[in-house]
């Protein structure tokens, strides 16, 4: 089969996100509380995208809150470093259209 530039974009695309999976969350940092913002029906995979790298970008903003003399902070830097490393990798994927 003949591999366009889309077929490949979206192969790489897919390997990716195949490769992303949730952090382990330590249970004193699970229980932090975000708000966030409600947003409308995901209409696509690059809305789908924007939603997930929306709530990693509040999860590192909490995670940025807890101060040096917190007994979390080593943990939430980790953490941190992780949802950074993932949202990184996210941000890079292409959905291309139909047409593109």
């Amino acid at each position: 089969m003949n591999q366009t530039q889309r077929i490949q974009t979206l192969d790489e695309t897919a390997n990716v996100l195949e490769n992303l999976s949730a952090p382990d969350v330590p249970a004193e940092l699970a229980e932090i509380k975000l708000s966030l913002p409600i947003g409308r029906k995901p209409r696509s995979r690059g809305d789908h995208r924007d939603d997930a790298l929306t709530t990693i970008a509040e999860c590192i903003q909490a995670l940025d809150n807890i101060g040096e003399n917190d007994p979390r902070h080593q943990e939430a830097g980790s953490l941190r470093d992780e949802l950074e490393n993932a949202s990184s990798e996210a941000e890079m994927c292409e959905f291309p259209g139909m047409y593109g």
